[in-house]
């Protein structure tokens, strides 16, 4: 994908999150931080990002295969931002309850072998399903080597836990008004290389 087509879908991702994830702290903290975000994650090598749909509507998943490394290496890009990274802090700080359970769970979560799933999100208007862009994240995983696929979520949210469990996720723990939750994959031969995002 040349730059200039990479960037206008980052965009739209970010664009995307904030439409259809409105209460998070990254989407609080404005379009431009979602945008580094995503720019970061489509740098990771670890990282898969799937989107669908046309520009006025549609979804999008973002997961990686090494949580810690990619929460790591987000970190480093975003601190070239200072501003952006400062505004995203003072949101997580202002509800810190899934930064507070994501180290909680550090030590429960696989180094390798188990993808996490980052972030899901659909528009009202979309026509492409949540379903569909996790079984693509998930299919990701597993040809990577992924054997699990784990995921958390709020407590409160309801319709993302019933989501996850018709997906076959299974809870794990509860922590800070967090919920965490896995699945296993079936194994697949590796038939990608080290690439990025699909972004």
């Amino acid at each position: 994908m040349e730059p200039a087509d990479r960037s206008a879908a980052l965009a739209l991702i970010a664009a995307r999150h904030k439409v259809a994830l409105p209460g998070t702290p990254s989407s609080r903290a404005g379009e431009d931080v979602l945008r580094a975000l995503y720019e970061a994650l489509a740098q990771d090598a670890s990282a898969r990002l799937v989107e669908a749909g046309d520009a006025s509507a549609g979804g999008f998943v973002a997961g990686t295969l090494d949580l810690r490394a990619t929460e790591a290496r987000v970190r480093a890009r975003m601190a070239r931002r200072p501003w952006q990274l400062a505004r995203l802090a003072v949101r997580n700080l202002l509800d810190p309850r899934h930064v507070l359970a994501r180290r909680r769970w550090e030590s429960r979560i696989p180094p390798a072998g188990a993808g996490y799933v980052l972030t899901i999100g659909v528009t009202s208007r979309a026509s492409v399903r949540g379903r569909a862009l996790l079984d693509a994240l998930e299919d990701a995983f597993a040809e990577s080597g992924a054997l699990e696929s784990w995921v958390d979520t709020e407590a409160t949210n309801g319709r993302a836990l019933a989501f996850y469990g018709r997906c076959g996720y299974r809870e794990v723990d509860r922590a800070f008004g967090q919920v965490l939750l896995a699945k296993a994959l079936e194994p697949r031969p590796h038939t990608r290389g080290e690439g990025g995002s699909s972004a």
